[in-house]
This record gives structure tokens, C-alpha cells and sequence, in this order.
């Protein structure tokens, strides 16, 4: 055992909401301990609350090194590990409640850190909490380890053939950990077992999983996401098969109360190895958790086939055959979704093979019982041991492989980072299925078993004092035949060489870039090119200065590394899990003219959400439109892995690194269309790329940032023209005027501009038009209006031939505009109805952009009618006829056609009316712009379902675009009636009862009957039965029709015999079972599902039923005092003041079964004062043993069968405050004792005085 001399120091610092506030009341605390090969030990929490503005002083925390000199050191990082054998946890949480259960606010969790880096790098530190969730966590299980609760002075060894001990199901004790589900890492850890009730604290805007260790019982893993949005004031239900869950909001506290049942079938897995004459066989088990995570820390305990026996039975253990290389292991069958990855180790003449298989189960059975693994040969490094906990041994820690793994060491230049303690996580491939191999490195070392020819797909190190390293891990790299900058290997033993943060040019290696590093909030404010000043938490610090631990205490933030001109931003970088990922680029730009090209990457994890890079763009590109594009990715060494100009495409991305462009945005990047940068798109809140014109650089948005090469580069325009015209009369004129509508769309990627409109008449009929007036839509509502022409853009006297010149109007990118041409005043005589003009915008139009260029030539036409009068529209409904008659929930089709009195198109808008309370209304069902003219049928249809019943009648009505005031219905209407949808009745009854009659004793016959009655109106073409019941109670022997499937506790019939079952008509189930033991109140469900080929009906019936104690006395079985529902009530005293308690005590028992005598024993300090009134009442009291006793008064016993029984005594108590223990003990009259224990408390009292007002403070 270890003892440390020690002197003593303290520690302060600051505690911040995320806002930046002072939180009062918070509780600062260091958790100092010690690590050693016997695990980790706990020397003490040292704790202090911090005062109205925030701060904390937490005194006397002991070290054993000298302080003085290493506040006296240089400032910064003083490099890896660090002396001492003490290492300090700090935390900081907001609670609200006295013992410190319910968090409010939680601040991020560090790694224990010797005392160097806990003064040096985190000294005055700043901690930002963030709202918690709390998990308050009780794990249930049977009391193994306390032997039986069937036991007598001769039993064992000496139980007879029948006996199965049962055990008592109980809170246990666990250990456990706390992960965060995006990066793995624990949050918060213990292993010790000893405490049965747990209360966790975390962030609440993160997803979790907890890894439960109880006490005798195999590892236990759950999940939870989505807290914050899940947890209600009012309380929501999370539970899943086996865990009890439940979130409420509770005074700010998002509280999580999590009940677990280790509850499972313990089942056997066959097999073999396909080997034979083996030096060594064993099969390790793992769970694995959420995310297909393993954390080979933690195999699962062994010979889980004695669980429930005792004493322990060799017959149940796990047995293998080294000559045949068979075996038979008890893994246990969860009643949830659960996997178990099993490795095979196997050893011949000094030769280590493995295989690997991932076992699934669900509702209590395996996927398949049994797996034929095939060995391969690993890779031959150093020795390798793996040890478990024996169930068979007193669950003591067994080494059970000895095999042999590739040792990875961590170095920086040459040299074993031998005080580095690193979080690693492997991405591994098994039959085509990923999964994630987590374990924790130790010494600047760990160890895997690799087979050979195997390769990592990502090996993850997240390291604290060096930029964490993401880099795969190629098969002939471990054979030692191939090294990278990162990675060298050499007989079964690999070096990973980790950097200090150190920027690097892959244009230039060798090249020396000055980075500064800037930590900004990580928000929607600051997560921007050009944050506020406020929102920069350590303004502009070089990285010999860099801290990562004060960073993390920061809450959330994001990093931004710049050199000169260049900089990249992690947003919201996540510090907890390693250092700052480690950066590479080019410092200057490849290529010349209008593209400019550079290479950014990363070795590091992604660590973060998202990546903002900024670079500068070439001078010439200052009144050009900037597009990005991304034609090349690289590997973590800048090899090109994906080159678009080689014809890749972006569906070979997919499962790789950057499939995270895919089906996004961020997909322009890579399929060549690009991504323009906007000018006005300052927080890139539209798109991904902002050009900054005042800084003359861009910023473009990535999803993570691994070896890209963005292309910077300039576009020419793209420009469309429509034409559409419209007859209206206007207040220009006092005749009618025509409307040409000129729509031109920019779809480039730059502001052009319209120069030049040219208009050539075929004015084959001499209409007479006074002037044409140019006009815009000022009023941008896409309508014409005679404001849009005060004034005019340009006017000109009506001839054939009209040119509007010198325009210079411009078209954004991605926008329209709208022009009208009026043509004013037209006039015609008495015969010249309906003259038609072609109006044409030849390839003369001019459509020029910014570099003089044509860039397009159009030739768009428009026509032109003219009337008399103002034109009519007609509508004409056509579909559904008139009293038409249809289900609700049916579709129904509503067709129309619309037609006007002129030549050339009104574009019209059409809207279904109806009618159903006597009130006409418009519907959502409309149609825009469809052409109107007296050749062309435009018939247009909705597809309805309508689901409110009634008497409708239906219209449409269809106005002209540009005249609303030309409008037309239908002339008639059209009704339609909708009645209720009749649905055929799918439903089924069902009803259970036993055909034979009680009372049933251990070894009777029991029969159920399940009646099954077609309670619909269609024949039943198919009926599924399962039958639910307690194994412990009864074994199932015999049915009428065959099963289907048989496990503990359940049997099912598919398609059951007797179908097609018409309405009214049954079947009948006969079900046997034999009774085993004797159980109260059991409980046989039968439930029964059944369709007619399209609907599903379901039901479900339970029947309760006893079972006795043997034959010759049913009813004299006795399982001892029953300790769930005994209670004393009001269960407390006053201090030296009287009190009766009323003590209420239930059996587990028969109703012949009684007691020969029962005894309550008081605590110490406790008086007993007289007073009995229950009805046994001869008692005695001993004052020496200070007990009370009844006893059998001999009638043949007292107090049979269940009960309740109360026992009213009058006490008194002079001890002090707390908790004190009446322990019950009783002797039945099969010579069975049982006994219980009560708790009582001690206490005093106190008033409480207060105010209450109203909520305008008037007193109440």
C-alpha cells in the first residue's frame, strides 16, 4: 500500500455562464489521484463555491512537488507528461439541490493532468458551464454474490434432486462510463462497484452512452439522444426493453431517472474453429455499444453459465476441445437489440490465429445458435494478454489469451513519448461490416491484434499535447514493406510519429510558416469571415503559446489559424477529445489567368463541424464574378486520390472521407457546376463562398478538411429572354393599348447588362399605333400598372421598325427582369377586327457583359391581336358530372377547360370554388398562366381527396393576368355529394380460461383453451397465436396444432389451422403445461394477430392463476417474510417522545401455512413502552435482548398464510438523529426462518416562515 508525503497548495479561478456571466453558488472542485498497475486510486475531492462574481479559491489540495518552482518556469506548454505521482481532475458544476444530485449547469471535463500542467497551462483558469443533464441510475439484479435466499442449515450441500436456488432481485453495485457518442470519449469514469445509486452530470447538448459494469453481471450498454429536445416540464417517456427511463424539467434541471434490468437468457453458442490438435482455444466476447463501438478494455466475464447456480456447477461452464476444436460457450441473450462481437484465439505449436464474428440477439434469443470460425494467422509482434472475470472462480480476474499483437509506439523525433496517455479509436472492417475498435493507449504504447494481410481503414489518435493524427493503415505498411511520414513497421512493431502543432506548405515542406492561433465563441454571430471583436476569447496568440486546456474550459469554440492572408476556421472544434488538429497549405496560388488554384488538408480527426477557409484572389478578378470549384482531392501525404478532369465522378466518394459533399451544396464544389462567391453574402448565410472586395480574399465553406485543392476561377454570363402579351384597356390612351411582356433571367454567374432592344412589325393590316413606350415593373409585383410607365425607360414613334438604345440596363446574377412595351392609342376601323402584329427581338438585341463581349444572340417572338372590345373568357367544367356521388378519402379528379374570344393567348389564372355551408369559397387548388384563345383547348385537372362529408356544390373561376377585372365562372354549376367511406371491419376476440380446475399443485397438468372469434365482416385468411408465460412457474408440454417456434417463456403458432375463418366463427388453441414451482398470481397471455390479406387485426388476453406448495397440502407452501411490501408507517420519532408505530408485515405463504413465532428486535436507544394490538397477543418482551416475541399459543400456529398482519407497538427513543434498523425475524412451522429489516428515523422538527403575494406583489 502507498503512502505520499505531501505539502499542500491552492487553486482559484473563475466561473462563467455561456454568455459570459458570473455564476454564483457553483460548486469548483479538483479530484486528486494516482495511477499505478493496480488501476487507478481515488486520494480525495477538494471542493470550494464560488462567490457572487464567480470566483472560487478551492485550499489545502495536496502535491508532492515543489510549487514554487513551476510557477517559477518559462510560460507555455511545458511538452508531454510531467513529474509527479498525483495527477488533479478540474470540474465545475451548478446545482440545485443541497447534496449536490441535480446539476443546472456543467462545465467541459478535462483529463487528470499533473500538477506542472495544472498550474502552468490552467492557472486563474476560466470555466464557462453549459446547461446539464443529470442521470440519476439504478441497476437491478439478482443478489448473486449473497448466495440464495432458499438456503437452510442444511442446505447445501444437502438440497435433494429438486432443489434450484433463487436469488433475491435487488439494486446492485456499478461502476460505469459515461461517453460522448460523436468522438467516444469518456466524459466521466469510475470502476469501482461498490455504490448502488448513481447521479451523472454532463452538457445536455450532446448525445450519450452509458457503459454500466454492475457487480457479478456482464456489461450493460444504453443510449441516449436528442436530450434537450426529447425532456419536457411535464415529463417524457425514453424507455426501451430493459431500461426504465424517464426525463422530466424540474427547477432547470433536465433530470434523466434511469431504471436497468440485467434481466437475460443465459444460452449456449457452439461451434468450432476449423482446427484441430490446438495448444490453446478461447472465444473473448465484447458488447459492443452504440455506434458499433468495442472497447476491448472491457471483455465480457466467462463461464456465464453459473450465474445463477450455487454453488458453482462445472457441468455449466464453457468447455472446449482443443483436440477437435470444438466448443460450447454461455453468452448471455439480451431481450433488446443487442450485439456481442466474439474473437477466436487460437494457438498451434507457437502459432497465434484469430477470426472474429458479430453475434446478434433480440427478445431473450441469438440470431443463430452456433458460428464455424475460421483462424487466420496474425501478424507476429509482441506478447499479448487478455484476462476476464471468472463467474465459476468468484468473479476474480483470470488471464484466459496469451497470443500475440502489433505494438504501436507514439514518438516525436525518434524518441517514445513514454508519459503520453492517449484516447485511440481504429475503424475495422468484418465481413463487410464497419465497426470501431476503441482502447486506451498507456505509456506512449498499445497493442492490437492485426491478422496479416489485414489493414486499418483509419487508425484515430486524439492526443492532449500533440495534433491528433486520422490517417489509415494500409496492409503492406504493416508489414513493415512500406512507410509513410507517419507510420513505419517492423517486426510486429510500429512507430507513429506525433507533432507539436506545426503548420507545413506541401508545396513547400521544408518551408517555415509563422500561424497565429485565435479562439472565437462558436455561434451563429461569431462563426462568421469577419467575427465582432467580442466574439475573440484570446486575441491573436503565436502557437509556442497555445493551451488547449484553457480553450476547452471555454465552452464552445471555434479555432481559427491564420498566416498572412490565409486563414482556416474550425467551427465549433472540440478540444475534449485531442489538440488542435494540425493544418497544411499552400502560402501561395498555382496557375495563372483567371484561376488560381491551392492545396489545403489535414491529418488530424474531425474534431469539428465545419471548416471556413479564406485565401486572396488575384487583382484581376476584382470586378469579375468568383467561381470555386474543387477538381482534386488528396490523401493525409497529398498524393491525388480523385482528380475530376481524369473523368472521376462523385459517386466513387461515396463511403469514403468526403462523402459528406455528397447530396449537399457542397456537392457544386466537386461536379464541376461551381460555387459562385456573392458579394453581399458576408456571414455566408446563402451560400457557401463570400468575396470580400474590401480585404480582396474569399471564403468558402467545406465540410471537413482533408486534402482539397480549390480552383478559384471567373465565369461569362447566361441570358434568357421570354416574351408573353397582353390586351388591356388603360388610362394612356383613349383607345385600347397592347402590352408586350419581356422577361430576361441571368442564369451566369455575373451582373449583365441590357444595352440595345430592337422591334421589328409585320404590320400587315395598318393598325394605326400612336407611340411605344419601354417600360420596367417599378413596383416589382409582376404586374403591369400605368405607374410603371411615369415615366417611361425610353418612348419612340410607332413605325415598323422601333430601336430603344444605350439601355445599359442591368440583370443580376440569378435574378429577372421585367420589361413592358406599351403600344398606345391603337386604332382601327370598323372592318379591321382582330389584326394581328408579329413582334421579334433579333440577333441584334445586344445583350453585352462587363468584358464588351456578345454573349448571346436571341431571337424571342411575341404576338400581338387587337379587338374590338374587351375580351371574354368561358370555362366549361367537365369532370365530375353533375350529382356526382363519391366516398370521403377517395380521389377525385376536378377537370375544366378555359377558352377566350381572341386570337393570339391570355394568359389567365384559374381557382376551384365550392360550396358546402351555404357559403362560397376559394380553395388552394389554382393554376396559373395558362394560355386563353379561342383555337387552342387548355384543359387543366386537380386530383382531390376530400374527407369532410357533405353536400357540395363546385365552380371555377378564371381571371385574366393582367386585367383582373376580365374574370369568368363556369355558366352552370356542378353538385357533388361525399358520404362516409365504409371500411370492411377487420376485428378479432379472444379469450383465455384453464380446462382443468384448480387447485394446482407443483407436477399438476394444467390446460388452457384460447378461444379465437372473427368479430369482423371478412373471412380471417391468416391467425398468428403466441402464448406468454413465467418459465420459473410452469413448462410447456403439448398443444393441438403444431408450433412454430419455442423459447423460455414463449410459444407461437403461425397461420394457424382453420382459415379462411368466416365472420362469427372460432377456433380453438389447447395449450398443456406442467406446474414446477410454486408461485401466487401468475399470470398466462395469449395474444393473438390476424389479417384478411390487407388489414391487421390484434388482441391480447391474460389469465391469473396459484400454484400451491406439493400435492398433499396445496396451500401450506411458504417462501418466508415478504419484504416489498412490509412497512411500518409514518415511519419516524420525536426525540425522547412516545409514538405508536404501526408495523405491517406480509408472507410470502399459503394460506395453511403459519408461524410458530415472530420477533421484532429493537435498535439500541430505542424504548419499548407497552401497547399490543394485533391478533396474536401473547407477546413477550426481553428487556436484555430488548426484543419483542409471539409465539405460538398453541392452536396449531398464528399469523397463516399472506397476510397483512399489523403489529402496533408504542416506542420511544433517545438516540440521535439518522436512520436505525427494527429487524424482523420469524420461524414458520415448516422450521423455515425468514427475516427482514425496517427502517426507522430519528429526527427533530423546525418551523419554516415565508410570504406569499401575488404575481402584481399584493400579499395573498
Amino acid at each position: 500500500m502507498s503512502v505520499w508525503v505531501t505539502t499542500i497548495f491552492n487553486y482559484s479561478g473563475t466561473v462563467y455562464s455561456e454568455d459570459g456571466n458570473p455564476i454564483y453558488g457553483a460548486v469548483a472542485s479538483i479530484t486528486v489521484v494516482s495511477f499505478s498497475p493496480d488501476g487507478m486510486t481515488n486520494i480525495g475531492t477538494f471542493t470550494a463555491n464560488t462567490n457572487e462574481n464567480g470566483s472560487f479559491l478551492i485550499i489545502d489540495i495536496p502535491t508532492t512537488e515543489n510549487i514554487s518552482q513551476i510557477q517559477q518556469a518559462p510560460p507555455g506548454p511545458s511538452g508531454p507528461g510531467g513529474g509527479g505521482d498525483l495527477f488533479y481532475r478540474l470540474s465545475a458544476t451548478k446545482y440545485n439541490d443541497s447534496s449536490n444530485h441535480y446539476a443546472m449547469y456543467a462545465g467541459p471535463s478535462l483529463p487528470e493532468l499533473p500538477v506542472s500542467e495544472l498550474i502552468r497551462m490552467l492557472d486563474n483558469a476560466s470555466i464557462y458551464l453549459k446547461p446539464a443533464v443529470t442521470f440519476h441510475i439504478q441497476v437491478f439484479g439478482y443478489d448473486y454474490e449473497s448466495g440464495p435466499n432458499n438456503t437452510n442449515e442444511t442446505c447445501p450441500p444437502n438440497c435433494g434432486p429438486d432443489w434450484e436456488p433463487t436469488f433475491n432481485w435487488t439494486t446492485v453495485g456499478f461502476g460505469y462510463e459515461l461517453k460522448d457518442q460523436k468522438l467516444g470519449y469518456p466524459v466521466s469514469q469510475t470502476f469501482t462497484q461498490t455504490e448502488t445509486e448513481r447521479y451523472l452530470s454532463a452538457q445536455r447538448n450532446r448525445n450519450y452512452t452509458i457503459s454500466l459494469f454492475p457487480r457479478s453481471f456482464f456489461p450493460l450498454t444504453i443510449s441516449f439522444t436528442d436530450i434537450q429536445f426529447l425532456c419536457n416540464s411535464t415529463g417524457y417517456n425514453i424507455s426501451q426493453p430493459g431500461v426504465d427511463a424517464f426525463c422530466t424539467i424540474t427547477n432547470g434541471t433536465y433530470l434523466i431517472d434511469v431504471n436497468v434490468s440485467t434481466r437475460a437468457n443465459i444460452t449456449t453458442f457452439t461451434g468450432s474453429v476449423n482446427m484441430t490438435n490446438l495448444d490453446d482455444l478461447w472465444i473473448v466476447a465484447y458488447v459492443m455499444e452504440g455506434g458499433n463501438r468495442v472497447f476491448e478494455n472491457w471483455p465480457m466475464p466467462f463461464n456465464l453459465g453459473n450465474m445463477d447456480k450455487f454453488p458453482p456447477n462445472p457441468t455449466f461452464d464453457d468447455y472446449y476441445n482443443l483436440s477437435s476444436g470444438e466448443f460450447s460457450i454461455y453468452l448471455p441473450a439480451t431481450e433488446t437489440q443487442s450485439y456481442i462481437l466474439l474473437r477466436a484465439y487460437t494457438n498451434k505449436n507457437g502459432t497465434y490465429y484469430l477470426d472474429s464474428f458479430i453475434l446478434g440477439s433480440s427478445n431473450r434469443q441469438f440470431d443463430v445458435s452456433s458460428h464455424n470460425f475460421t483462424p487466420n494467422l496474425l501478424i507476429h509482434g509482441v506478447s499479448k494478454t487478455i484476462s476476464s472475470d471468472n463467474v465459476s472462480g468468484d468473479w476474480n480476474s483470470t488471464v484466459i489469451v496469451n497470443t500475440t499483437a502489433v505494438q504501436f509506439n507514439m514518438v516525436s523525433n525518434g524518441s517514445l513519448l513514454s508519459n503520453e496517455n492517449a484516447f485511440i479509436e481504429m475503424k475495422r472492417e468484418l465481413n463487410g461490416q464497419e465497426y470501431l475498435q476503441m482502447l486506451d493507449a498507456e505509456s506512449g504504447q498499445f497493442e492490437v491484434s492485426l491478422l496479416i494481410g489485414e489493414s486499418i481503414k483509419k487508425l484515430t489518435i486524439y492526443s492532449q499535447q500533440y495534433a491528433p493524427i486520422s490517417t489509415p493503415v494500409s496492409a503492406i505498411t504493416l508489414s513493415g514493406n512500406y512507410n509513410t511520414s507517419d507510420i513505419s513497421c517492423s517486426n510486429g512493431i510500429c512507430n507513429i510519429s506525433l507533432r507539436q502543432f506545426d503548420p507545413f506548405d506541401p508545396n513547400d515542406p521544408n518551408a517555415t510558416i509563422n500561424v497565429f492561433i485565435d479562439f472565437y465563441k462558436s455561434n451563429s454571430t461569431c462563426d462568421v469571415p469577419n467575427p465582432p471583436l467580442e466574439c475573440n476569447l484570446m486575441a491573436g496568440i503565436n502557437e509556442s503559446q497555445f493551451s488547449p486546456l484553457k480553450a476547452i474550459l471555454m465552452g464552445d469554440i471555434s479555432l481559427r489559424i491564420s498566416s498572412g492572408n490565409i486563414s482556416v476556421h474550425y467551427v465549433r472544434t472540440d478540444l475534449l477529445a485531442s489538440g488542435p488538429p494540425d493544418v497544411a497549405f499552400s502560402q501561395n496560388a498555382t496557375e495563372t489567368g483567371f484561376a488560381a488554384a491551392w492545396k489545403f488538408g489535414s491529418s488530424g480527426p474531425d474534431i469539428y463541424d465545419k471548416v471556413l477557409l479564406k485565401v486572396p484572389y488575384p487583382p484581376e478578378f476584382e470586378n469579375r464574378t468568383i467561381v470555386v470549384t474543387i477538381p482534386i482531392l488528396y490523401d493525409n501525404y497529398f498524393n491525388v486520390i480523385w482528380n475530376f478532369s481524369a473523368g472521376n465522378t462523385t459517386d466513387q466518394l461515396n463511403g469514403t472521407d468526403f462523402a459528406d459533399y455528397l447530396n449537399s451544396p457542397y456537392e457544386a464544389y466537386l461536379n464541376g457546376t461551381g460555387v459562385i462567391c456573392s458579394e453581399s453574402n458576408a456571414n455566408l448565410s446563402d451560400s457557401l463562398c463570400f468575396k470580400d472586395t474590401v480585404n480582396g480574399v474569399i471564403w468558402m465553406e467545406i465540410p471537413h478538411f482533408s486534402g482539397v485543392g480549390p480552383v478559384i476561377s471567373s465565369s461569362q454570363g447566361n441570358i434568357t429572354i421570354s416574351v408573353a402579351n397582353f390586351l388591356i384597356n388603360t388610362t394612356l390612351g383613349d383607345n385600347l393599348a397592347e402590352i408586350l411582356q419581356i422577361n430576361i433571367t441571368n442564369n451566369g454567374t455575373q451582373t449583365d447588362y441590357l444595352e440595345t432592344l430592337n422591334i421589328t412589325l409585320n404590320n400587315t393590316n395598318n393598325t394605326d399605333l400612336a407611340q411605344v413606350l419601354l417600360c420596367n415593373d417599378s413596383t416589382n409585383d409582376n404586374t403591369y400598372n400605368d405607374s410603371d410607365c411615369s415615366p417611361p425607360l425610353r418612348n419612340a414613334t410607332s413605325t415598323n421598325e422601333i430601336s430603344f438604345g444605350n439601355l445599359h440596363y442591368p440583370i443580376p446574377v440569378n435574378e429577372s427582369k421585367l420589361l413592358f412595351i406599351v403600344y398606345q392609342n391603337i386604332t382601327t376601323n370598323s372592318t379591321a377586327v382582330n389584326h394581328i402584329l408579329d413582334a421579334t427581338i433579333p440577333a441584334n438585341g445586344m445583350l453585352f457583359n462587363l468584358t464588351g463581349t456578345i454573349t448571346s444572340a436571341f431571337n424571342p417572338q411575341g404576338v400581338i391581336q387587337i379587338i374590338a372590345g374587351q375580351p371574354q373568357i368561358y370555362v366549361a367544367l367537365m369532370n365530375p358530372p353533375d350529382s356526382f356521388v363519391e366516398n370521403n378519402e377517395t380521389n377525385i379528379t376536378f377537370r375544366f377547360n378555359v377558352t377566350s374570344n381572341v386570337n393570339a393567348s391570355m394568359t389567365v389564372n384559374c381557382t376551384l370554388w365550392w360550396n358546402v355551408s351555404g357559403v362560397w369559397n376559394y380553395t388552394n387548388y389554382k393554376y396559373t398562366d395558362i394560355p386563353a384563345n379561342i383555337t387552342t383547348i387548355s384543359i387543366r385537372e386537380w386530383n382531390i381527396t376530400i374527407s369532410q362529408v357533405g353536400d357540395y356544390i363546385w365552380n371555377v373561376r378564371c381571371v385574366d393576368f393582367i386585367n383582373p377585372n376580365i374574370s369568368a365562372f363556369a355558366p352552370s354549376n356542378k353538385s357533388l355529394t361525399i358520404n362516409p367511406m365504409q371500411y370492411p371491419i377487420v376485428s378479432v376476440n379472444l379469450n383465455k380460461h384453464d380446462t382443468t380446475s384448480p387447485p394446482y399443485n407443483i407436477n399438476s397438468t394444467i390446460q388452457f383453451i384460447i378461444n379465437i372469434t372473427n368479430a369482423g365482416t371478412e373471412n380471417l385468411t391468416e391467425i398468428n397465436v403466441t402464448d406468454i408465460y413465467n418459465e420459473t412457474c410452469i413448462n410447456y408440454t403439448w398443444s393441438n396444432q403444431n408450433t412454430s417456434g419455442l423459447s423460455p417463456g414463449e410459444i407461437n403458432w403461425t397461420n394457424i389451422s382453420g382459415t379462411p375463418l368466416a365472420p362469427g366463427n372460432s377456433i380453438a388453441l389447447y395449450v398443456n403445461f406442467t406446474a414446477i414451482n410454486s408461485c401466487i398470481n401468475t399470470s398466462n397471455y395469449a395474444i393473438v394477430n390476424a389479417t384478411n390479406g390487407s388489414t391487421i387485426a390484434n388482441n391480447i388476453f391474460s389469465y391469473s392463476f396459484d400454484i400451491g406448495g406439493g400435492p398433499a397440502s396445496p396451500d401450506n407452501w411458504n417462501q418466508g417474510l415478504d419484504m416489498r411490501q412490509s412497512t411500518i408507517t409514518s415511519p419516524h420519532v420525536l426525540v425522547n417522545v412516545s409514538k405508536i408505530l404501526n408495523i405491517t408485515i406480509y408472507r410470502q405463504a399459503g394460506q395453511n401455512s403459519c408461524l410458530n413465532n415472530l420477533s421484532i428486535i429493537l435498535p439500541a436507544n430505542f424504548t419499548f413502552n407497552g401497547f399490543n394490538d394485533t391478533t396474536a397477543e401473547n407477546y413477550t418482551f426481553n428487556a436484555n435482548g430488548n426484543y419483542l416475541k409471539w409465539a405460538d399459543n398453541g392452536s396449531g400456529g398464528f399469523f397463516c398464510g399472506q397476510g397483512p398482519e399489523v403489529f402496533r407497538i408504542n416506542v420511544s427513543s433517545n438516540a440521535s438523529w439518522g436512520s436505525y434498523i427494527f429487524q424482523i425475524l420469524a420461524t414458520a412451522d415448516d422450521n423455515t426462518t425468514s427475516s427482514l429489516n425496517m427502517s426507522v428515523w430519528v429526527t427533530t422538527i423546525f418551523n419554516y416562515s415565508g410570504t406569499v403575494y401575488s404575481e402584481d406583489g399584493n400579499p395573498i
